[in-house]
């Protein structure tokens, strides 16, 4: 046999390569490559049609405002400040500068055009569906499964909060260097060698710097191996002694890539830390519990993916033991089936990417809030999809299904979703519509109710100045009465009792926001208001004390600074007021009152202020400063 004519050695066996994708004869005209291409350019096609509406979306007031609108380094575009500052930030808990260098690459783009910075995202999803299909068609051999979960991951609605939520740019990023990077892998273990794993390697590392969820991929990388890419050992039984110099050496492979999610992990922990819930405040039962349940819903929705919202309460030790145990058997008879079928190899990936790549998401170590998050299923559903589509396509073997049929289900399958998704997309049409209908799919929400809140004070201030509507006033009160606990709530309730006067009912909400949560920018929120609510009410020494502690927090906070100097300034009026009414007592007059008005209007003190310009004003109606500064107090008020 000649050189030219000796076939090329297949790692993985007949399924490693697609027939027809790697030939050099005629590469363009080959059928195979060419029906390749058109559906990987139909899947892009597809995306984009069911996605299409996005475009013309808005960015929301959850998340979009700290790391797009109001994020003043990424409103800068992209420079070399900006640059550097994504490299060493920490900020939203997270140390993720490739996702911070999308952000800002947007900005130089399209500015705060919301358009453009959804294309970006819906560009990347588009994108990563094809990647999974070539991916698939690559490692199996087999185009049209391959293309199908490719299809159902590009339409599935539990997707639509990582494209349609402009602040998750981060998991559809993560996702595109994470789909290179298992390219770069199939490279690499097609011929083994430095720089295809430097390659590997270079993006691992932007998948982490886009998102730290990408951490479990060794892990994923032997399940891989084990299928589609047969590199584990021939004849290996899981019964066996499965520690063998082949298995060994795949795992020593992945030590390098393990190394880079250790320091990932500990990097993450560091920047959560104000975001990571105390041991106190979710113990590790009820994090357990609510990790059981959420692996089985997971599974419901991506069956009956129907009453998806931004945010499920944590259940915890408020789960019924019928649903935890409901949800542990799901787990259980699952695993044991695909443990009794492991000659079906990708039942045994499918169902270890789903349990393992969900690991970092699933609450053990609680971050935020949430007890589960549409957002989270982005990376594990994938082995869902794989086995889904495997399994059903198995099924019509058996069954002797034609191809009419198969592909009349996979057409009405895939409107179904695409019909799903789209009615999903709506509710992300504006922050209002967003937390409205979470609170319509899961009522005991204070999570939304604070957001509804939040929006509508932002709303009612916009439109016609005011401070906090009853509307919005009866939203944050129904937050704090879900969850007595709910720092943030709190802060808002406070707030608009402070903006209704009521000083002593504000500073005892700050109090309970302060008592309620370690995360250190909500005690320097909670600080800097109770100073605020503190200096207003005259008592300028808790005044200091609060600002004290606050920058003790944040040292060089331009705001806390200013706010301290504020009271000082206050505390000096307020010398100024007691001089002049001291004098008053004694010797009253009309010019005495009126300079006594105008102090206390400079304090806020309007009550205060216009009695004393009504005084003035009976000793002396000629005083034109008590006259216009009542008139003007009235015209105001109007």
């Amino acid at each position: 046999m000649s050189r030219r004519s000796k076939p090329r050695k297949q790692h993985g066996g007949k399924d490693a390569l697609p027939a027809g994708v790697d030939q050099r004869t005629s590469r363009w005209r080959d059928p195979q490559r060419l029906r390749f291409v058109a559906q990987a350019l139909s899947l892009l096609v597809l995306t984009f049609a069911v996605y299409f509406p996005v475009l013309s979306h808005p960015f929301v007031d959850y998340d979009d405002v700290d790391y797009i609108t109001g994020n003043r380094h990424i409103q800068q575009g992209l420079g070399l400040d900006t640059f550097l500052w994504a490299l060493r930030s920490t900020e939203q808990a997270n140390w993720h500068p490739a996702t911070w260098i999308s952000h800002a690459t947007d900005c130089t783009l399209f500015g705060l055009d919301p358009a453009g910075h959804h294309f970006t995202s819906l560009l990347l999803h588009a994108l990563n569906a094809a990647l999974f299909f070539w991916l698939l068609t690559t490692a199996t051999g087999r185009r049209w499964p391959s293309f199908v979960a490719a299809a159902l991951f590009a339409v599935h609605p539990i997707n639509v909060e990582s494209v349609a939520w402009a602040a998750e740019r981060k998991s559809v990023l993560c996702m595109f260097f994470l789909l290179l990077t298992l390219a770069a892998y199939g490279w690499y273990v097609r011929r083994p060698g430095v720089k295809r794993y430097l390659a590997v390697f270079a993006l691992f590392l932007l998948a982490l710097a886009s998102k730290p969820m990408a951490v479990t991929l060794p892990f994923a990388l032997l399940l891989l191996d084990f299928w589609p890419l047969g590199r584990w050992p021939k004849g290996l039984e899981p019964r066996g002694h499965i520690l063998t110099p082949e298995l060994v050496s795949l795992v020593r492979e992945k030590l390098p890539l393990l190394a880079l999610s250790a320091a990932s992990c500990v990097i993450t922990v560091v920047a959560q830390n104000r975001a990571l819930k105390t041991m106190d405040a979710i113990v590790f039962r009820a994090r357990l519990q609510n990790a059981v349940f959420s692996y089985a819903m997971y599974l419901w929705k991506a069956i009956w993916p129907v009453r998806l919202a931004v945010f499920y309460g944590h259940r915890g030790l408020d789960l019924p033991g019928w649903q935890l145990g409901l949800s542990l058997a799901v787990i259980l008879l699952i695993s044991a089936g695909v443990w009794l079928l492991r000659s079906r190899k990708y039942l045994v990936t499918g169902w270890l990417w789903y349990l393992g790549t969900l690991v970092p998401m699933i609450g053990l170590v609680q971050a935020g809030e949430q007890g589960m998050a549409d957002r989270y299923a982005y990376l594990p559903f994938l082995g869902i999809f794989v086995i889904g589509v495997w399994g059903a396509g198995e099924l019509a073997d058996r069954a002797q299904a034609g191809v009419r049929f198969r592909a009349a289900l996979v057409l009405a399958v895939l409107l179904g979703l695409s019909l799903l998704t789209q009615k999903q997309l709506r509710t992300w049409e504006s922050s209002l519509a967003l937390w409205s209908h979470s609170v319509l799919i899961t009522p005991q929400n204070y999570v939304a109710e604070n957001v509804i809140g939040s929006t509508l004070l932002n709303q009612d201030y916009e439109k016609r100045g005011e401070s906090c509507s009853d509307e919005a006033f009866l939203h944050f009160q129904r937050s704090v009465s879900i969850n007595p606990q709910y720092s943030l709530g709190h802060l808002n309730v406070g707030y608009c009792r402070q903006a209704r006067g009521d000083l002593q009912g504000a500073i005892a909400d700050y109090s309970i926001a302060l008592e309620n949560t370690q995360n250190r920018y909500l005690r320097s929120r909670a600080l800097l208001n109770l100073g605020a609510a503190s200096d207003a009410a005259g008592d300028f020494a808790s005044s200091r004390r609060y600002y004290d502690d606050a920058l003790t927090l944040y040292p060089n906070d331009d705001e806390l600074q200013a706010a301290k100097s504020q009271m000082e300034a206050d505390e000096e009026i307020s010398k100024q007021i007691d001089e002049v009414e001291a004098s008053l007592a004694i010797h009253p007059d009309a010019a005495g009152y009126a300079r006594a008005g105008e102090l206390q209007l400079k304090l806020g003190r309007t009550r205060q202020a216009r009695e004393s310009f009504e005084k003035a004003l009976s000793l002396d109606p000629a005083s034109a400063v008590s006259r216009n500064a009542l008139q003007a107090m009235d015209q105001q008020h109007q």
